[in-house]
């Protein structure tokens, strides 16, 4: 094991020197939250584990990300998603392009399978040292629940307080407008509103640890009365990721 711990930090301080071919960089993330919130619900009802791959180049992203429930009550398959996904992104003028496809897999219910398509579209603002961005990201359905829309809008802050010290924060509202077999009356909603917030620590090269918090407030009547237990609350989650970026 000392052996093994060694080996590690001695790759560690020693990768930098080497550069990967084509200007790709790959990044390993393991993150741990306290529940899996997807588009303001709970879709686990406790701590899970989220491991993921990314890689780009050029432009060109792609990442594979899993979601493991560590509920020893979870009467499902704890590990029970794999999503995978492919984009680009283009910048140009202070712009930001970025289509993307997304395929979610569900490791105990293939039938609920399904896909989108994604595009964001963004605009930086010209301030010195730090980002501040206008964006817009929205989502459709071309698979299971093809025609079904989801976009949320807002705005997105990132700073480099030290070299080893960065911190980043969006807030944005969440819309939706689903089709009958996720929504009977299929009507257009104001989902939720949602504040995220993050500190990235990186002590060395490559290795980095992220703690993150997230607040989501049901907006729409409908789906608070949906969501059991949550009835309108503010909810507040959080997590910590440790990763290598490469």
């Amino acid at each position: 094991m000392k052996k093994l711990i060694l080996s590690l930090f001695v790759f560690l301080l020693g990768t930098p020197i080497f550069a990967l071919p084509f200007g790709l960089k790959v990044a390993g993330e393991v993150d741990n939250n306290s529940r899996y919130v997807f588009r303001g619900a709970e879709l686990s009802q406790g701590f899970t584990l989220n491991p993921n791959l990314s890689a780009e180049a050029f432009g060109a992203e792609a990442y594979i990300w899993s979601n493991v429930d560590l509920d020893p009550a979870n009467k499902m398959n704890n590990f029970n998603e794999v999503d995978y996904g492919v984009g680009y992104s283009l910048d140009m003028a202070g712009f930001n392009v970025v289509p993307y496809f997304h395929l979610y897999t569900l490791t105990d219910d293939n039938t609920n399978n399904t896909a989108e398509f994604q595009l964001t579209l963004g605009y930086t603002l010209p301030i010195p040292l730090m980002d501040i961005q206008i964006f817009t990201r929205s989502f459709i359905d071309v698979m299971e629940y093809s025609g079904s829309f989801y976009n949320e809008s807002g705005v997105s802050f990132s700073m480099d307080v030290i070299p080893m010290i960065a911190v980043e924060a969006e807030g944005f509202i969440g819309m939706q407008k689903y089709t009958k077999d996720l929504d009977p009356k299929e009507k257009f909603r104001l989902n939720s509103f949602n504040l995220k917030a993050a500190l990235t620590l990186s002590p060395m090269p490559l290795l980095y640890f992220r703690a993150h918090v997230m607040m989501t407030q049901i907006i729409d009547e409908d789906l608070q009365t949906g969501l059991e237990g949550d009835l309108g609350k503010t909810k507040i989650y959080g997590g910590i990721a440790v990763g290598l970026e490469l």
